[in-house]
């Protein structure tokens, strides 16, 4: 079959090169309006369901809402893990499914459990909602709104009214949060003294401030000639005309309702606020669709912004980059296009130097676009968009597209040379098909082996797998590419160029062939001596493995941070407010922060479940003349010192892939479950002081699920019903006052507001304004709630976390070391220290616990794929022993790997884990080549085995080993050199194990693999 491909190629080369040349341009459109992202999702599908519960404490959220909620889900097909917290007034709960599971039909399933359960919640919850569809990485923008002139109640409006409603519009946007200002809505202020002094209930404001406002359809009128509508128009529009709506008669009088209450425009009860640099404002986040691009929504974003600044009062200032992850992205595949070209530009000095010929040249890298674009047109056809892991395994594979190319037309070249010289030349034709054909198993056998040795990463599951199996696809796209390429394209130029090349070798050739010609034979006569060095290399090597940091993914420079900022659970917005300025101000002041902006608490139908003791707090820094790391921890410093809180600084993406892997932003987790809230705290608080101890923790901190104090009314059933008062209505009457209840709704244009009942601000102001609280009884008395109902202090959880329907705490911290080591000391700690009482246990979490089932599994399934070469190797060699020798270019790889991870101090991440499985193909190859030859000259040319056969056959393959090889290498030696810019951090590590190992693996393989042939190469196992 091969056979008759290559025959095809070389008959029909002008249609085959010109099919490369609509290949080429195709794929030279198809990459350049490819979509760009910084990774693929890396979520499992998920859905996230809100309930809003007014009042309710977080126990009875927890009884009352989350725990039916999450027993209706809990048996949804699909489903790996449950996650919920309950907090005053609000439950979230997130359901995240087996990874393939269509996210759609999952959100089917869980909406059709909840439409049955949401009849059971009680009275004044919500019903059920499903937030918006959204991607891990989902914010694409924060943009501020600040002023001096317009009032924060203005300025909210407009960025609800009209930034929001505008960016919605945006294809692409899932949702908008607005954080800060002052929410608008009309408040009726019910005043009690002149409520009983005109003998008015509070059921009579309700009913009236609900019936201010009438517009609607009231029918029609039918003539002989039209129908005509009948609209009844008693709307709203002003204040006054809601104080001037009746709210009883007396004695023939109306009373107007601003006559027994105040009517306002007001601010509702904020559950979040905003500072921008220190200074109030409006913040608006905005996060993308599932499956949208970033950098489009986030320019199609940037346009209507734009486009609303005419449109919007003078005075409003636009701070339009808070946070912009697109930044990020376009550094990053900057970075890597860069990376790329460079990586080009050493593999064509490296052919130049080696062929010395522009024709060899030429042919050779083909290979390397027209490999490439195939596999981003592939990519593209199946619906993958171009990000940082599909460029990082177009850079990796740059340098091995071209191998195939350059092992075909070195021997095609070779050939054509030897043909010359015969006293009867064969047609050119001929010599090309048979030289093509010499090598055909290498190539083939080759690039099989080294997309074989990435299988394992398409296996990993996951975060990881998520991220990684982009940079497999691509890798092995192109390597598939470069064989048709090596088997097709190669040939047919080769027959088209080569045929009249002079014969010459390089002047680099020449000179590393002369050394290798002279040390070589010294080498073979003193194997024990090349043996006990190789084998005392992989024994320091082995030795050294168990000494290697572990993390799972490197930091990313990104240029926003998230800084996370808790108080105690019980303070106040204001206070979270104040502290929040102050250090913006402190942030500020450093050089390289170029903004601050402080998100307060949460947003409506946002999924977050912070309190106002919780910030997070978005720093943009300019890396331009300030040195990244040296910002960074001057950031961390001022967090330290500050007192009074507990903060963290993270990355956004890695911010956001902890999340993803644990449920909360960390990268050691420490799960402890149980049933009792007390208890769960205190062995928290012990195994927090057990890991104080503990080299490298820092930013320790437990979760704060603590006892906060709450005002409790309880009802006394026996008083109550003296005055023929429900619990109920008592209930209701205690919410509508300190709560507030919503009975209609103001219309302003297409602008809508609502009409809320409440108290006074005087009498929510402290704990004897609650007691004396005067309730309508229905005789038409008023009586103060302390008569019927105890008021008093007490105890209540601030919020509490369920992981698959159970109670538990996490106890969190950073790393100041590699994170597998830190969690390893932790848990020896934890087990020996740490004592629990029955239906207690520990799991540990984080990205020590991905990064342990990804290594576990990737060690496994690269003992599988390196016993698939072996069969590979044996189904091309037919003999066990060659198979063997072949398989020795793995430990000659790891020598250099763990050397170089050594060598840099760098830690052993899932990068550099894949790195070695790239690396181990590598190794084999060039084992092939050289084994591949040996085979040639005995078995095609006669050559007895001896000496000479290794000594002819090992010069032969020096200079396609040593292209190939450095090839490889060098087009990589940018990720490595750039290690430290932004788009480099997953692939720089991958990057420094393949150089180390090619560079033992290529001098081993010239070095030992000719004394093994010749000592052990014999006598072959048929």
């Amino acid at each position: 079959m091969l056979s008759r491909l290559v025959g095809f190629s070389l008959k029909f080369r002008f249609v085959v090169l010109l099919l490369a040349a609509l290949l080429l341009a195709g794929g030279i459109y198809v990459a350049s309006t490819s979509p760009m992202d910084v990774f693929p999702e890396f979520a499992p599908p998920r859905v996230v369901v809100q309930v809003e519960a007014p009042g309710l404490p977080a126990a009875d959220v927890e009884r009352l809402v989350t725990t039916p909620i999450e027993n209706a889900v809990n048996g949804v097909q699909g489903l790996i893990n449950l996650r919920s917290s309950s907090i005053p007034g609000l439950s979230v709960i997130t359901a995240l499914f087996e990874d393939g599971t269509d996210i759609y039909r999952a959100r089917q399933l869980v909406a059709e459990r909840l439409s049955a359960e949401s009849t059971h919640l009680p009275r004044g919850v919500q019903a059920p909602a499903l937030l918006p569809l959204t991607s891990a990485s989902d914010r694409v923008l924060m943009v501020g709104l600040t002023s001096d002139t317009v009032s924060p109640m203005d300025l909210r409006t407009i960025a609800d009214w009209t930034f929001k409603r505008r960016l919605l519009s945006v294809p692409g946007v899932a949702s908008v949060l607005v954080f800060g200002g002052d929410p608008k809505e009309y408040q009726v202020l019910f005043q009690p003294d002149k409520m009983k002094l005109l003998g008015v209930s509070l059921q009579e404001v309700l009913k009236a401030a609900g019936e201010a406002n009438a517009v609607g359809g009231a029918g029609y009128l039918d003539t002989p000639l039209q129908r005509l509508s009948i609209r009844a128009s008693g709307g709203v529009s002003a204040r006054d005309d809601l104080g001037r709506t009746p709210v009883a008669f007396r004695q023939g009088t109306p009373i107007p309702l601003n006559q027994v209450a105040q009517v306002r425009l007001g601010s509702a009860i904020k559950v979040g606020d905003a500072t921008i640099n220190g200074k109030n404002g409006v913040i608006l986040v905005i996060n993308k669709q599932f499956g949208a691009n970033t950098l489009e929504v986030t320019r199609n974003v940037e346009a209507a912004i734009e486009g609303l600044k005419a449109s919007i009062p003078k005075g409003i200032v636009i701070e339009p980059r808070l946070f912009r992850q697109a930044t990020f992205i376009e550094q990053a595949i900057g970075n890597l296009k860069v990376a790329i070209w460079l990586g080009c530009g050493l593999v064509v000095l490296i052919l130049i130097a080696f062929l010395y010929d522009w024709r060899t040249a030429v042919i050779s890298l083909t290979a390397i676009p027209l490999s490439l674009l195939a596999a981003i047109m592939t990519l593209r056809f199946f619906g993958q968009s171009i990000n940082t892991m599909t460029l990082g395994g177009i850079a990796i594979a740059i340098g091995e597209v071209v191998d195939d190319a350059i092992i075909d037309v070195e021997n095609i070249w070779r050939r054509i040379r030897l043909n010359r010289k015969t006293a009867t030349p064969r047609p050119a034709h001929q010599v090309v098909l048979d030289a093509s054909l010499e090598v055909r198993s290498a190539v083939v056998y080759a690039s099989f082996i080294v997309s074989l040795v990435f299988f394992p990463i398409f296996f990993l599951g996951g975060v990881s797998g998520k991220i990684f199996a982009p940079l497999g696809y691509t890798y092995i796209l192109a390597i598939m590419a470069s064989l048709l390429v090596a088997l097709t394209v190669t040939p047919a130029m080769s027959l088209w160029l080569l045929p009249n090349e002079e014969e010459h070798d390089s002047p680099l050739v020449r000179y590393l062939k002369g050394h290798y010609r002279r040390w070589l034979p010294w080498l073979l006569d003193h194997r024990a001596i090349v043996f006990g060095a190789a084998a005392a290399a992989l024994a320091a090597s082995l030795i050294a493995i168990p000494f290697l940091g572990g993390e799972f993914l490197p930091e990313f420079r990104e240029p926003d941070f998230i800084v996370h900022v808790a108080e105690s659970p019980s303070a106040s917005l204001q206070e979270s407010l104040r502290v929040g300025s102050a250090l913006s101000e402190r942030l500020l002041a450093v050089k390289g922060v170029t903004n601050v902006s402080q998100q307060l608490g949460r947003a409506e139908l946002g999924e977050d479940i912070w309190g106002t003791n919780y910030s997070e707090m978005y720093l943009s820094i300019d890396a331009k003349g300030h040195d990244y790391q040296t910002v960074l921890r001057r950031v961390q410093d001022i967090l330290e010192k500050t007192p009074g809180i507990v903060s963290s600084v993270k990355q956004f993406l890695r911010e956001r892939i902890e999340e993803v892997i644990s449920g909360v932003t960390a990268p050691v987790v420490v799960r402890i479950y149980g049933p009792d809230l007390e208890t769960l705290l205190q062995k928290a608080q012990e195994a927090a002081g057990l890991m104080a101890g503990v080299r490298g923790v820092r930013a320790l901190q437990v979760e704060q699920q603590v006892m906060v104090p709450q005002i409790e009314v309880v009802i006394r059933r026996q008083a109550a019903a003296l005055y023929g008062l429900t619990p109920g209505a008592l209930k209701d009457s205690v919410q509508t006052a300190f709560l507030g209840q919503p009975v209609g709704q103001v219309f302003d244009g297409d602008r809508f507001f609502d009409i809320v009942v409440r108290a006074p601000d005087t009498a929510r102001a402290q704990l004897g304004s609650v007691r004396q609280l005067l309730i309508d009884t229905p005789s038409g008395a008023r009586v103060p709630l302390e008569t019927v109902a105890d008021v008093r202090f007490s105890p209540t959880p601030n919020v509490i976390n369920h992981e698959n329907t159970f109670r538990r705490i996490l106890v969190t911290c950073g790393a100041d070391r590699d994170v597998a080591s830190l969690t390893k000391d932790i848990e020896r700690i934890l087990s020996h220290g740490l004592a629990l009482p029955q239906g207690y246990h520990v799991e540990y979490g984080g990205e020590y616990e991905a990064q342990q089932q990804s290594q576990r599994r990737i060690l496994a399934l690269g003992v599988v794929a390196l016993f698939g070469i072996f069969i590979l190797l044996y189904l091309d060699f037919r003999a066990l022993r060659l198979s063997v020798l072949v398989m020795l270019s793995v430990p000659f790889a790891l020598i250099g790997g763990v050397l170089a991870v050594v060598i840099t101090g760098a830690s052993v991440s899932l990068g550099s884990l894949v790195g070695f499985v790239t690396l181990f193909g590598i190794a084999v190859r060039n084992g092939i080549m050289l084994i591949t030859h040996y085979r040639h000259l005995q078995e095609q040319e006669g050559m007895a085995f001896g000496r000479q056969l290794i000594l002819r056959g090992a010069e032969e393959r020096l200079s396609p080993i040593l292209m190939t090889a450095l090839a490889a290498a060098l087009a990589i030696l940018p990720l490595v050199i750039g290690g430290g810019k932004p788009g480099h951090e997953i692939e720089h590590p991958m990057a420094v194990v393949i150089i180390g190992g090619l560079f033992t693996s290529t001098l081993l393989n010239l070095i030992v693999l000719p004394a093994l042939y010749e000592r052990f190469g014999k006598v072959q196992d048929r």
